[in-house]
């Protein structure tokens, strides 16, 4: 009774998630007499049924009607145990429900959970793997792919799903997370304060134990991933695995930032076993972003930008990250701080500021590496604050697909401008090594701010409002 009355709680906890995402019903397997079994643990391969509705309790969002079909694999998908025709797994949801099963090989019942239907998924095969764990897919029909590209033409990204065990000898727990679009970069899924924060199906989550690979899944539409264990205690390390790899990684052609750690450990003590909650954003090619320089000193082209950007533009070209930016002017001189350019702030007038600016921009340059990277830093600044180039955004620094962090970028270039040897990076200057590293760095942020030029090489990458689309099996 305790386990039914905790299997309710889960459920609508489940489905409320599901509310929220805007993946409306659930897909779940219950007994012969439409019960829930403890820790979906089953004694025969023919006393599992599939139902599909607002879950148990009754209260949650039901399915969105029409024709659906099933199928049976092994947890990561890579097996296909269905030995039928997909026309013999075929069901019609009316009123948020299972309402008919329009194939003649699978036992059905109409009394099942809230007066649903509910079909018997045997004849399947016997699962090779020791662990006997089984994944049911439900699909809609028009999402089916006949040419069986995904899970034999079942996008786990458009599916729901549920796990289940046969013949396992005792007691069994669910370990179960969500996998979400991370829009507000937070960390934490709150789909009620913004709806931009959806489940991300399809994606690759890793079970491990004592460092050994124990089990492979992938989400589902609802963003949830399952794994069945013998409820013994035993820990297990819980990790998402994203399609292409890590922004956070450097590696080459990763487009995905985790917000949240990307695994966790969970003991196997009882029926229901919450494992993390993943959050990622993705980035993508943001083409024609970045203004140059000669755009920003313009009164004419970027002058109107920045008096809309009033006194943003100002305060931005002083401090960043409550530290100065220290941009230099072309003077070569033993005082440190004497080549130090300082934007005029309010109360003088923006065309005061935007004068003291210009100035600035125009000065000749004598080949003063600090003034060089001076004027292309402060032209990423605004174009990152006022311009096309504003949020999070990411760089592929060296064209080679690794992608940086325009932040880290500007951190570093400030680093350079605020050494003490800025002042002194002349051609003929003391400081040539800084001079050489300061050169490199105007080269990056010149590609950075020529990209508003299609010809240019584009190098900036946005934050997505909606998750890339996430290609299964990997």
């Amino acid at each position: 009774m305790l386990a039914r009355r905790l299997f309710s709680l889960f459920v609508v906890l489940a489905l409320s998630t599901v509310a929220l995402a805007q993946r409306p019903g659930a897909a779940f397997v219950v007994d012969r007499y439409s019960f829930h079994v403890d820790g979906n643990n089953f004694e025969r391969l023919d006393s599992v049924f599939l139902t599909g509705g607002p879950g148990p309790t009754c209260s949650g969002p039901g399915l969105v009607d029409g024709d659906y079909y099933f199928q049976i694999t092994d947890p990561a998908g890579t097996l296909l145990l269905s030995n039928d025709p997909v026309a013999e797994r075929r069901v019609r949801v009316s009123g948020g429900y299972f309402a008919q099963y329009l194939g003649s090989k699978h036992l059905a019942s109409l009394k099942g959970p809230c007066g649903a239907l509910f079909v018997r998924l045997y004849p399947f095969l016997v699962s090779p793997y020791p662990l006997r764990e089984y994944k049911v897919w439900l699909t809609r029909v028009e999402d089916y792919d006949p040419l069986l590209s995904n899970l034999f033409g079942f996008d786990p990204a458009l599916c729901h799903s549920d796990n289940f065990r046969v013949l396992a000898p005792g007691p069994q727990s669910i370990v179960q997370g969500f996998k979400f679009f991370d829009h507000d970069h937070s960390g934490t899924w709150n789909p009620q304060a913004d709806p931009f924060e959806v489940p991300i199906g399809g994606w690759r989550v890793e079970l491990r134990r004592n460092g050994v690979l124990d089990g492979v899944t992938f989400t589902d539409q609802n963003g949830r991933y399952t794994f069945i264990r013998d409820r013994d205690g035993s820990t297990y390390e819980v990790r998402e695995i994203s399609p292409n790899g890590f922004v956070n990684d450097g590696t080459p052609g990763a487009t995905w930032l985790a917000t949240t750690a990307r695994s966790g450990n969970v003991a196997t003590t009882g029926e229901y076993v919450p494992a993390a909650w993943f959050g990622n954003i993705s980035y993508e090619l943001s083409v024609g972003v970045g203004r140059p320089r000669s755009f920003w000193c313009d009164r004419d082209v970027g002058g109107p930008v920045l008096a809309a950007c009033e006194p943003q533009w100002r305060t931005a070209l002083n401090t960043r990250h409550g530290a100065p930016v220290n941009l230099r002017n072309p003077v070569s001189n033993d005082n440190p701080n004497a080549s130090i350019f300082t934007l005029n702030l309010p109360p003088q007038s923006f065309n005061g500021a935007f004068a003291n600016f210009k100035s600035f921009c125009n000065k000749q340059s004598h080949d003063h590496a600090g003034f060089l990277l001076s004027r292309e830093v402060a032209a990423a600044i605004l174009n990152n604050t006022c311009g096309f180039m504003q949020g999070d955004i990411y760089i592929d620094r060296f064209q080679d697909g690794v992608l940086v962090s325009l932040d880290d970028m500007l951190a570093g270039a400030i680093g350079l401008l605020s050494q003490t040897g800025a002042g002194l990076t002349g051609p003929n200057d003391p400081f040539q090594a800084l001079r050489a590293m300061m050169i490199g760095c105007t080269n990056e942020f010149g590609r950075i701010n020529e990209t508003g030029d299609p010809s240019a090489p584009q190098v900036v990458y946005r934050a997505t409002e909606f998750p890339s689309r996430v290609q299964t099996p990997y």
